[in-house]
């Protein structure tokens, strides 16, 4: 399991609190992060009774430690939303921009990840690997359907419908979604191969080390700014979504900034959230 993997979960997490839009909701999620969270690790883990106590404290020193870092969602979200008043969204600045936040988050997590992934024995490792052996088997299947339906959702949960034109130019990039797919797959495969090296060493210590470490190469691997054989594919999708950004409608304009103003509000929220 990558920091990667585990942070899509509780993006999942993320997408369902947007769709139900409820007050109610939203002030229980952002209560209750740190049982989240905790819950979430420990049951892909399969944690015993001692270490969820002592993953409970970690995580609620991860989110208490990372205020300042909300502090940055935040002056985020008040650019994208100006730059977006005045039509001079770039859309390679905002990627740039969100990539930097979310691996600072990753990599302050991945600390928490590999305290307790360094503990996986016997029955517990052979388990937490076969769930992730099944899970690779569930992602490369969605690359060879190539499946793009979820990048579709996502872009029209944010605008609203989108227009005919636009559908045209999303669906230009379904290769190129592909080849995104298949590049963070690979990545995916060389952390598992690395881990699985990792956990047939027998010092605690130094097993805990070498897992940060491939989560920090995991996390350089990944950023936005490195230069592979996926670069040319990255870079048309920046700039086809560029063009649909271009052509946004004031409705839609309206309806990205109002869910921009529903992540400030949660951010707020954690913001004074005692944990």
């Amino acid at each position: 399991m990558s920091n990667k993997v585990t942070f899509v979960r509780y993006t999942n997490l993320i997408i369902l609190l947007f769709l139900s839009s409820s007050c109610v909701l939203e002030s229980y999620f952002i209560s209750n992060l740190d049982f989240i969270i905790t819950n979430r690790t420990s049951e892909a883990l399969s944690l015993k009774s001692f270490y969820k106590k002592q993953l409970k404290e970690d995580v609620r020193i991860f989110l208490n430690k990372n205020r300042t870092t909300s502090k940055r969602v935040i002056s985020f979200l008040s650019n994208t939303k100006k730059e977006l008043d005045q039509d001079k969204l770039i859309v390679k600045d905002l990627y740039n921009d969100l990539n930097q936040i979310y691996y600072s988050i990753a990599l302050d997590y991945s600390e928490v990840l590999a305290k307790y992934i360094a503990t996986l024995e016997g029955k517990r490792k052979n388990k937490f690997l076969k769930k992730e052996m099944e899970k690779n088997k569930q992602i490369l299947s969605k690359i060879e359907r190539n499946d793009i339906s979820s990048n579709f959702k996502i872009y029209n949960f944010l605008w609203g419908k989108l227009t005919k034109e636009q559908v045209r130019l999303f669906n230009t990039l379904q290769e190129d979604f592909k080849l995104q797919s298949q590049n963070r797959y690979e990545k995916r495969l060389a952390f598992q191969n690395e881990l699985k090296k990792i956990l047939s060493k027998k010092n605690l210590k130094k097993r805990r080390e070498l897992i940060k470490n491939q989560f920090e190469k995991f996390n350089k691997s990944s950023n936005y700014k490195v230069v592979n054989k996926y670069t040319l594919s990255k870079e048309k999708i920046i700039k086809t979504i560029q063009k649909i950004v271009n052509t946004l409608t004031q409705d839609q304009k309206e309806e990205f900034i109002k869910k921009l103003k529903m992540v400030s509000r949660w951010i707020e929220k954690y913001q004074s959230t005692k944990y």
